[in-house]
């Protein structure tokens, strides 16, 4: 006689059936997950563009164009790499000072029509955090042009200022100002964009040459604008990576040439040994040579640095709130006036501006009581 199978016996082999299904998907959301860890640590290590910046160069290549079927596909792309919805809408508000209103609405009406079928299919995208408000104690102009100097590098200068001052007002308190100003966007990400947009559009290379430069100054590196190109060429068009490659090629050749030209090399002798250092190009740096030759009388301060009273008190134009030095650093302490070589280790300093840095032998600061420093400049 054939023994019957039980009923609990059937739920027990639907148990298993439901346990190896559940390992099965387990298993299909473990792999896709470590896919987008790898494809992360790989760009890391590339030191490439990460798949959420691949995803912004796309959207805003595609909202520059116009073209909103592509523009579509983006959007859900980047939706699924991680760009929160407030990231995504800050990319598509800027692009209106680059293509206008008119492109810029129509991204962000696709991208509302994008969010309403994602959550028709259960889809719940993260909303990202809000910006900070405004610094209450300055205006939009005064907030943006700081920002403004940030991202080129120095105040801007141009005919156009004296020309048209209000474009220069508007650059300064309406782009820079009111939309870089948003932090929920970081100042990467912004350069990104914006040279993703600028590299789909014609007529346009100085702002792009110049967007290459802010890029740079934030932080973007070669590898990474070289990746965000191969963005472009494989999703965008040849004829748009050849252009980027070629400005991106010039810009790269002025910033070597210009680093060359800003190298400033001085001479120190100390006692019996001569040391050579280099210094940073800066208004608080050019300020200093302008006093060399120097011969000073270098005092131990906190077994930690020799400081020097210099003959003016020098130039803080542009320079950051305070430093974190190193061994070997050369710097201005602005609220003392004096020079500070530091031969240990320090921890942040307010009003700390580095000048640059001892090459070699710092050692010969390492020594108790005062120092007879004499400082040339090495023409």
């Amino acid at each position: 006689m054939k023994r019957q199978t039980s009923p609990r016996g059937c739920n027990q082999g639907g148990n298993v059936m439901n346990r190896k299904l559940t390992m099965i998907l387990a298993g299909i959301f473990v792999s896709v997950f470590s896919m987008v860890t790898i494809s992360e640590a790989q760009a890391m290590k590339n030191g490439g563009l990460n798949a959420k910046q691949e995803k912004t160069v796309t959207i805003a290549a595609f909202t520059a164009n116009g073209d909103l079927q592509k523009l579509k596909t983006a959007l859900n792309e980047g939706l699924d790499a991680g760009l929160t919805i407030n990231e995504i809408k800050e990319i598509l508000v800027q692009m209106y000072a680059y293509c206008g209103f008119p492109r810029s609405l129509n991204g962000i009406n696709t991208f509302i029509g994008v969010l309403e079928e994602r959550e028709q299919k259960g889809i719940k995208d993260e909303l990202g955090k809000e910006p900070s408000p405004m610094p209450a104690n300055k205006s939009s102009i005064e907030f943006g042009a700081e920002i403004q100097t940030r991202l080129i590098g120095a105040p801007a200068t141009g005919k156009y200022i004296a020309f048209a001052p209000a474009i220069d007002q508007f650059l300064k308190g309406h782009l820079f100002g009111d939309i870089f100003g948003r932090d929920n966007l970081d100042f990467q990400s912004r350069e990104i964009a914006t040279i993703s947009a600028l590299a789909n559009m014609e007529g346009v290379n100085p702002q792009l040459q110049s967007h290459f430069n802010a890029g740079f100054n934030v932080g973007l590196t070669e590898a990474q604008t070289r990746s965000l190109i191969s963005v472009l060429e494989a999703k965008v068009g040849m004829k748009q990576a050849d252009n980027a490659y070629e400005i991106l090629g010039k810009v790269l050749s002025n910033r070597a040439k210009k680093e060359q030209a800003d190298i400033i090399k001085i001479r120190l002798e100390v006692g019996d040994k001569v040391l050579t250092a280099t210094l940073i190009d800066s208004a608080t740096t050019r300020d200093f040579i302008s006093l060399l030759p120097l011969t000073l009388t270098s005092k131990d301060h906190a077994g930690t640095e020799k400081i020097s009273d210099l003959p003016k008190r020098l130039s803080t134009e542009n320079a950051p709130s305070g430093s974190d030095p190193s061994v070997g650093d050369i710097t201005y302490y602005a609220p003392w006036g004096n020079l500070a070589i530091f031969y240990r280790d320090f921890g942040y300093s307010s009003g700390l501006v580095i000048l640059g840095r001892i090459d070699n032998g710092i050692e010969a600061f390492n020594v108790p009581g005062s120092l007879k420093v004499t400082i040339g400049l090495i023409k």
